[in-house]
């Protein structure tokens, strides 16, 4: 029943590769903040770890901090951009990134 289920009638990468990334963008655009924010803080604090006090590096991440932070159409262009290219790298990797096996099988057991 799964491989029927896997082969006949789910392709993921047939699913996941007609999405369009503009349309994704489009729909992600809003809630971009929420994930690129962290994800900047993230890569700044290990950027950065070593050189505490060093000024120019620490203006510099305060710039990079800011500018991601702040409403401007520079902030509007990196997400659109990151979503463009995380969406391309899920449609070429889906079959890495996502197990439909396991998806189906947890879900053929939960509904016997």
């Amino acid at each position: 029943m799964v491989n029927a289920t896997l082969t006949q009638l789910l392709k993921m990468e047939e699913v996941v590769g007609r999405l369009d990334p503009n349309v994704v963008a489009d729909i992600l655009l809003p809630q971009t903040s929420h994930i690129l924010e962290p994800m900047v803080d993230d890569l700044l604090d290990s950027y950065f770890a070593n050189d505490n006090e060093n000024f120019s590096n620490s203006t510099l991440r305060n710039w990079i901090g800011g500018a991601v932070k702040t409403d401007s159409p520079w902030r509007e262009t990196l997400s659109r951009q990151f979503l463009l290219g995380v969406t391309k790298d899920f449609q070429r990797q889906v079959d890495r990134m996502l197990n439909v096996k396991n998806c189906v099988v947890k879900q053929m057991l939960a509904d016997r």
